[in-house]
């Protein structure tokens, strides 16, 4: 059985106010949350300079791998600056303002 330690924190009102919306939100008492977002930093502040962002990333639980159908979809030897231009030449309404009016039609 791990040991478990206790820590007794002061936060501003502001902070706290932030951390109980936050807590809400999510579902989680604000004790998990802070829990939760204390092991995040401190995972971040252990990690070398130089490791890849994706590996940190993924340390955090915030990256998954694809799965088999989307792998299928991937273009060898596609760069960027082609997607780009596909993307640019397709028209349309830009991908923030689709997902801005979807959050209007939510409320």
């Amino acid at each position: 059985m791990a040991t478990v330690e206790s820590l007794t924190i002061t936060l501003p009102a502001e902070i706290y106010r932030h951390l109980r919306e936050r807590a809400r939100e999510t579902g989680k008492p604000p004790e998990q949350l802070t829990v939760e977002i204390l092991e995040q930093v401190l995972i971040l502040a252990i990690q070398p300079a130089a490791r890849p962002a994706a590996e940190v990333l993924a340390s955090l639980g915030r990256v998954s791998t694809l799965s088999p159908r989307l792998q299928g979809r991937i273009i060898p030897g596609v760069t960027l600056e082609e997607v780009q231009e596909a993307l640019a030449r397709a028209g349309g309404k830009p991908l923030s303002e689709i997902v801005i009016e979807q959050r209007g039609h939510q409320k």
